[in-house]
């Protein structure tokens, strides 16, 4: 990643008078609206000189659109008050997703990049999801802003920016053959694949998720959206150990529960006093909570056989219940060696670790020449697929260009050719990369615009993984203002997104696209999450089945200061299996979801929703393999499920008191345990919201 901008003049005048401006209005400016109107005429003089360009139809600079109150990324921050935009007129009340704009010029290289647009659901149409996905509930943006968004991102070309300080390891060859293609498409190919290439989806009695579009064949009037957290808390600060030395917690971090509690791995600097000098040196510590929230014990710090004490070894620690078999791990650790190579750990206790590894794989000196290579900054991911019976790592990929050898945040997948108790044999490597990819579905300039910075995975049932998805946001622009009173920084920062996978290898990250964090940042920068954040190793499922937590790490400042001052771990709660969800776009109108082809297992149907709402109702039919209603088991003759939010068992009419319900199946476990294969069609009334299914044996 390249280092903080400098632009060049004029950009830099130009850039003072705004602030300057922005001073001076300070004492008196008493909405947000007064000041965009001035700095939107600044700007477009100044985009004028930032960008050259010789083209002279929409997308020209010479007829960049003016900005909406709040649009426009470059201004000032704004004071307490001011930091809530509202919501446009043209999006208020309507449904609607972020596309990249076709009609846009197309470009190619490493100066590529393509605009997106709003679209909005057309609710009179019924689509084939294979054709045309669910759309993902966008941010409240509208097209003047993206396209703003698009030309402060073109500006990136125009600034001078400093080389990476970090020297290129020696035996390290830049590759830059990824220029040509686009990684992301790659990865598109595959989740296609993942998604849709199984007609019929065997149903266990795991609980089925809407997360993405897997279950789904054909949608009308459909949205998804992401929840807000029911709390969001802090539950660790600077925390002190039994003999009197301080932790101050960050991530990477890692959280289980325990049959008595809670424990916390997480990284931390153990020392009489912080200072800004020492902070950059972590150990990975543990603390045990009865709750998971508070009252941490006392810090001690891990067993790590081999550590070298003098440089930052960190650890993101997984439990792996299928392990125990053999009893010689039960703990898997990713953690960065010597000139940040990707380097495995296990342990049997928890405690006690040691490198899963053989010294003629990793070198001589501490994983200083790892099978996996580089890069172990962030969380090397060690990831168990059940449902394959296969090993993967996830770790960050270095993708460099001329301006430098690791411009360009990515991730690899790699499959290992050893299960992880036998890694510490001779001859492991990497048995098959999976995939090689980053952020560049607009083009090779989003990389000025998001980069990954980290990502973990939870196998949430088999075959099915959450990830948390840490993006670096414009990174390195440190033109905000800075100030307690100032609205909280969208600049160099980041933010944690939600996205999934049904492979362990190809990954859906459309909330990412749809400017949608699963993590919400706090609104000034005095508050405890205005700033930098970075997510744990695993969505953590209670064992009382009530709540799904995130734990991440947040500060108060930008990503390029976050060391210079305190941070906290954190933790979001949701409702079980509800981080996510599927409601009507438009609630005048019909909606509905057809099912793809299930091979189900059970006697009885349970669907997991919220029609809390006046109004909102939701109805289930059973339907054939050939999309034809069952009779007695048709919408018509379904009892819709009104005022309920939680899980609800479905009915229909009795057949004795309606004769349009008849049924050649007496009950629904008749019906299941006669077809075996059904479709399933959900219809959306109102504001009821739909999360999940599931078949029971009871």
């Amino acid at each position: 990643m390249v280092a903080s901008a400098k632009p060049k003049p004029p950009a830099a005048a130009f850039a003072s008078f705004v602030n300057l401006q922005h001073r001076r209005a300070q004492g008196c400016v008493q909405n947000r609206r007064r000041v965009v109107g001035l700095v939107a005429a600044l700007a477009a003089c100044g985009i004028l000189l930032l960008l050259k360009t010789n083209k002279r139809d929409k997308w020209s600079i010479m007829k960049s659109p003016s900005p909406e109150p709040g649009a426009m990324y470059s201004l000032p921050h704004f004071h307490e008050g001011q930091c809530e935009t509202e919501i446009p007129a043209e999006l208020d009340g309507r449904a609607f997703e972020f596309v990249t704009d076709t009609e846009a010029p197309q470009e190619t290289g490493i100066n590529s990049l393509m605009p997106q647009k709003v679209r909005f659901v057309d609710a009179s149409k019924t689509y084939d999801v294979t054709k045309q996905r669910i759309p993902y509930q966008a941010a409240a943006k509208t097209d003047e802003m993206l396209k703003q968004e698009y030309f402060d991102t073109k500006s990136f070309m125009q600034k001078e920016l400093k080389r990476d300080p970090r020297k290129k390891p020696e035996d390290l060859v830049t590759k830059t053959d990824h220029v040509d293609v686009c990684t992301s498409c790659t990865n598109y190919e595959g989740l296609k694949g993942a998604l849709h290439g199984t007609h019929v989806i065997d149903i266990t009695n795991d609980r089925q998720l809407f997360y993405d579009d897997y279950l789904v064949k054909d949608w009308k009037n459909i949205i998804r959206f992401v929840n807000q957290p029911v709390s969001q808390d802090v539950v660790m600060r600077r925390i002190s150990n039994e003999d009197g030395f301080l932790a101050d917690p960050r991530c990477p971090c890692s959280i289980m529960e325990t049959e008595t509690g809670f424990k916390m791995y997480f990284a931390a600097l153990l020392s009489k006093q912080l200072t800004h000098t020492n902070r950059q040196v972590a150990v990975t510590a543990y603390s045990h909570s009865k709750d998971g929230l508070t009252s941490w014990s006392h810090p001690k710090q891990i067993d790590f056989k081999l550590w070298d004490q003098e440089k930052d070894r960190t650890i993101a620690i997984y439990e792996f219940d299928y392990l125990n078999r053999s009893r010689r791990i039960k703990y898997v650790a990713g953690y960065q060696g010597d000139a940040g190579q990707s380097c495995v750990a296990g342990s049997e206790d928890g405690v006690v670790f040691r490198p899963l590894a053989h010294k003629s794989d990793v070198g001589t000196f501490y994983c200083n020449k790892s099978y996996l290579a580089r890069a172990g900054d962030t969380y090397i991911v060690p990831l168990y697929d059940s449902k394959r019976g296969r090993e993967l790592v996830w770790y960050r990929e270095d993708f460099g260009t001329k301006s430098g050898w690791r411009e360009i945040r990515g991730m690899h997948a790699a499959e290992i050719n050893r299960t992880f108790e036998e890694m510490d044999r001779p001859k492991t490597g990497i048995g098959k990369s999976h995939a090689k990819w980053y952020l560049d579905r607009l083009g090779k300039l989003e990389r000025f615009r998001r980069q990954v910075y980290s990502l973990t995975w939870t196998e949430y049932t088999p075959g099915f993984f959450l990830g948390l998805m840490t993006v670096l946001e414009w990174g390195k622009d440190m033109e905000e203002e800075i100030g307690p009173n100032f609205c909280a920084f969208e600049r160099d920062t980041a933010n944690i997104y939600l996205v999934t996978s049904r492979d362990g290898v190809h990954i859906d990250d459309e909330w990412v696209y749809a400017q949608q964090p699963l993590i919400p940042h706090g609104v000034l920068q005095k508050d405890w999450n205005s700033g930098f954040m970075m997510s744990g190793t695993q969505i953590v499922s209670t064992k009382d089945g009530k709540w799904d937590r995130v734990y991440f790490e947040a500060r108060t400042t930008r990503h390029e200061k976050r060391m210079k001052e305190e941070g906290v771990i954190a933790a979001a709660t949701f409702r079980k299996d509800r981080l996510a969800g599927l409601k009507a776009a438009n609630k005048r109108e019909a909606s509905f979801l057809v099912t793809k082809t299930l091979a189900v297992q059970g006697v009885a149907l349970y669907f997991d929703v919220d029609t809390a709402a006046p109004k909102s109702s939701i109805t289930i039919e059973i339907l054939t393999t050939e999309g034809k209603p069952i009779p007695g088991y048709s919408g018509k003759c379904s009892i819709p499920i009104e005022g309920q939010d939680g899980e609800v068992g479905t009915r229909w009419i009795n057949p004795k008191l309606a004769a349009k319900c008849q049924s050649p199946y007496t009950s629904l476990s008749h019906l299941l345990q006669s077809l075996k294969h059904i479709k399933i069609k959900v219809r959306l009334f109102g504001d009821a919201k739909v999360y999940s299914f599931r078949f029971s044996s009871r």
